[in-house]
């Protein structure tokens, strides 16, 4: 499982013995724990932060599957490039989806019939 803070690019990488919601919500909680945490290193009050603080976003699979296939193979000058097509197919509704899809997980990887 993965995620980004967009503010700072921030990566975490955790690894989920079994795909289960009950192991979705362990990690999300310690996504969330560290996030809060690094909140109150940098000085601020922990009643701030479900204001003001970091957010998390959750993508589900299938979207950010055709996301990539929309970007694949194509040559981006720079990052912000990258990010601003990402922008417009993510919230701008300009992705279309196959939600009539079925993912089938094969071990460490995911293939779409």
């Amino acid at each position: 499982m993965r995620g980004l803070r967009y503010s700072d690019k921030k990566r975490w990488v955790e690894f989920i013995k079994k795909g289960n919601s009950e192991n979705f919500y362990e990690v999300m909680k310690g996504f969330y724990k560290e996030l809060v945490n690094e909140w109150i290193e940098a000085g601020n009050k922990v009643e701030d932060f479900s204001e003001k603080g970091a957010k998390i976003v959750i993508i589900i699979e299938l979207v950010w599957h055709s996301a990539k296939e929309y970007i694949a193979n194509r040559f981006f000058t720079s990052i912000e490039e990258l990010e601003f097509l990402l922008y417009r197919l993510l919230n701008e509704g300009q992705l279309v989806i196959k939600w009539n899809r079925k993912l089938e997980n094969k071990g460490d990887s995911v293939n779409v019939v």
